[in-house]
């Protein structure tokens, strides 16, 4: 993997990557897994990724299993938003044997 297509993956996150983080990256044996690793782990805060934001011995990878990505079992955390269904119900008119004694403010 060359060094300008480390520094798109990043970019595509927008993320942008130090000369020091992009040699490190590029320097390990699955560049790739790596950057998955950094971004799924780095701080939100960042903007630009540095050397020191990689923590080369969190990231592990099976060496039987080159292209395994360390975080892939991990589940994303769910937005609420995204879950939430609407569910549409017809009120229910008052039956004539109601013995409710509502009344309303109108009334």
């Amino acid at each position: 993997m060359q060094k300008v297509d480390i520094i798109a993956m990043f970019a595509e996150e927008g993320y942008q990557a130090s000369p020091g983080a992009v040699e490190v990256i590029s320097a390990n044996g699955s560049p790739v897994e790596l950057v998955g690793y950094i971004l799924a782990t780095i701080d939100e805060s960042v903007f630009v990724v540095e050397a020191e934001h990689i923590d080369l011995d969190g990231f592990k990878v099976d060496p039987e299993k080159p292209n395994q990505n360390p975080n892939q079992n991990i589940e994303p955390e769910s937005n609420p938003l995204e879950t939430v269904t609407h569910t549409h119900v017809d009120p229910v008119p008052p039956s004539s044997s109601s013995t409710s004694s509502y009344s309303s403010p109108d009334s």
